[in-house]
């Protein structure tokens, strides 16, 4: 045991400056061996873990957030590009409409400004007396005006009635009591307004027929009403 002990120091540095036992693969070969867990982590990138060890989250790559154009389906396309072409119809038919319906309103608006009071003394009487046979109390202007062919009225918040020229000799006292009681119901139901928004609600909805069926519909019992209303007041 005391022999052991006295090993000469000059052996024991002999044995640690031996040469280090040589590797099998060559130099940086074992670096580049991937490792079990990253081999687990390509395979199921859920593995990856999203939050490191002090409890800070690891901020993602920006580009990996990026969408692959490639990868879209052309099905989708498809439809984007139809669902822009119809807006674009819609759009282009609302303003067509909304010019036709701008456009008749000026050219009304000119007609009562070129035409000429109604003088006539038989109409000029009439008028009043079938406003109060349907309530009305507010003073109607009568025009009257060749450039149209029925009686109409015109305007929504102060309505004028338009009588074509020669209305009076072309009908009798009776007919043309009716034809005034029968425009003045219209104001009475109050119509100008109610015809307006039909239009607006046509326009905007265009494209679906049977809103043109109703408002078409609207309009027919419109004018049955004011004809019973026209007649009740007789």
């Amino acid at each position: 045991q005391n022999e052991i002990q006295q090993v000469d120091a000059s052996e024991l540095s002999a044995v640690f400056e031996s040469p280090a036992i040589e590797s099998p693969f060559p130099s940086g070969e074992f670096d580049r061996i991937p490792r079990t867990s990253q081999i687990e982590q390509n395979e199921n990138p859920s593995l990856i873990p999203t939050v490191i060890a002090s409890g800070m989250p690891i901020e993602n790559n920006p580009a990996d957030n990026t969408v692959d154009e490639s990868n879209v389906s052309p099905l989708s396309s498809k439809a984007l590009n139809l669902t822009q072409w119809a807006l674009m119809a819609w759009a282009l038919g609302v303003s067509l409409l909304l010019f036709k319906l701008v456009r008749s309103w000026f050219h009304y608006s000119s007609i009562v400004q070129r035409a000429k009071r109604v003088e006539d003394q038989v109409l000029k009487a009439l008028v009043p007396k079938c406003a109060s046979l349907l309530g009305l109390k507010r003073k109607i202007p009568v025009i009257e005006t060749n450039e149209i062919s029925t009686p109409a009225i015109f305007g929504v918040l102060r309505p004028k009635l338009l009588l074509p020229v020669g209305t009076k000799e072309k009908y009798t006292r009776q007919e043309l009591q009716h034809i005034v009681l029968h425009e003045l119901a219209h104001m009475k139901r109050l119509d100008p307004i109610w015809n307006l928004w039909a239009t607006l609600i046509q326009i905007i909805h265009w494209p679906n027929p049977a809103v043109w069926y109703a408002v078409a519909r609207q309009r027919g019992d419109r004018e049955l009403a004011t004809d019973f209303l026209a007649l009740k007041s007789m």
